[in-house]
């Protein structure tokens, strides 16, 4: 029988593919090039770095990335090899919108952003951006938007020069990790950018911790709300930082059970492909796409109901709490940051809830935002 090695936190695997794979399942950061010797595909997510050294003296003619971003996959080296490869991009844009939705929402309960707010700009317009934007739309936001490279791909798109960045409300970061290019995204929010924002501004980071440059967090954000789920180093996260964030959450803002679900879906075709292509597409496994109803008091406001399904607030605390109370070395915060990852709780998007308050207002905004009605 074929055999599968994947990262344990990737759903369903055994459910789904015990008939065609024996399966194998490790910690993401345990996964070896002995663990491969005898093994014809891989699955992975972000923590998992996929090289040469990992998989070039092993019999792997598959790898699929559970994730939207690549940085940890060697891509060239898979292509020099003759090794298929496949990842999931765009799968979490939905779960990271509902995210940075809620992430306002607390900030509102608590009066850091202000309800008068509505100037925002959204940097990356690749997937998640256009998502987060609708979403600040409804909300009544005018969104400015930057994304040179999709400007030069799309002549109706519009992309603010970046120094027109400043005097807003709002600061969103969903642009992905590149290095290389006429504007490479790694330390782009850097010391010039953050100190021409004014003072109040709200920054919140969903996209790689590199895209931030971690000196001018530490001497140049004082005078913002720092909002990250993303991290410099990560995941040795930087107290210092962490202790100055509104929002401190352990990259998570992505892990919906529907954004687990459509991250597997991705990568589950071309394997199947690869190794069943006599299959019918009638027989390929199907994965569950789960719903929740969820019941709110009557007198809830919209705030209140995106809350009830992920909590930025709750989740600060927690990871605060436990990075702090660990032991005072780099290997001790990341098994802390890793452990807060593996058990995070499992949210549904909005898209997937059903509910009603009974208030036409905070209906009108729930169903804009996605939620569906009883």
């Amino acid at each position: 029988m074929l055999k599968l090695v994947a990262d344990e936190h990737i759903f369903f695997l055994n459910d789904l593919l015990s008939d065609y794979f024996e399966i194998e399942q490790y910690p993401g950061r345990e996964i070896t090039a002995q663990a491969l010797q005898s093994a014809d595909a891989l699955l992975v997510r972000s923590v998992t770095h996929v090289n040469r050294a990992l998989i070039e003296h092993s019999p792997i003619k598959f790898v699929g990335t559970t994730t939207a971003g690549t940085d940890h996959i060697d891509t060239d080296f898979l292509a020099q090899a003759g090794i298929a490869w496949s990842s999931a991009p765009g799968f979490n844009a939905e779960s990271v919108a509902d995210y940075v939705i809620c992430c306002l929402a607390h900030l509102r309960k608590e009066n850091i952003l202000a309800k008068t707010a509505k100037r925002a700009a959204v940097i990356g317009m690749g997937h998640v951006g256009p998502a987060v934007a609708r979403r600040l739309a409804v909300l009544g936001f005018e969104v400015l938007t930057y994304d040179p490279p999709r400007a030069e791909r799309d002549p109706t798109f519009d992309s603010v020069a970046w120094e027109d960045i400043c005097d807003v409300d709002l600061i969103c970061a969903h642009c992905a990790l590149t290095t290389s290019g006429p504007t490479p995204s790694q330390n782009m929010i850097n010391a010039d950018f953050l100190k021409r924002q004014r003072p109040g501004t709200v920054f919140i980071n969903a996209s790689r911790g590199g895209v931030t440059a971690l000196d001018a967090l530490r001497e140049h954000s004082q005078h913002l709300h720092l909002c990250l789920d993303v991290w410099p180093g990560e995941p040795d996260v930087p107290l210092d930082v962490m202790a100055r964030c509104v929002i401190a959450t352990p990259h998570v803002a992505g892990y919906s059970l529907q954004a687990r679900c459509r991250s597997l879906d991705h990568v589950l075709k071309p394997l199947m492909a690869m190794f069943f292509p006599d299959l019918s597409p009638d027989a390929l496994p199907r994965i569950p796409w789960p719903t929740k109803n969820l019941k709110v008091d009557k007198n809830a406001s919209w705030e209140d109901v995106v809350l009830s399904l992920c909590h930025p607030g709750q989740d600060t605390t927690r990871m605060k709490d436990a990075l702090t109370q660990a032991d005072d070395t780099p290997a001790a915060r990341k098994a802390a940051f890793d452990y807060l990852r593996t058990h995070y709780p499992t949210n549904h998007e909005f898209a997937y809830t059903y509910c009603r308050t009974g208030q036409a207002t905070e209906d009108d905004v729930l169903r804009a935002l996605g939620f569906k009605g009883k």
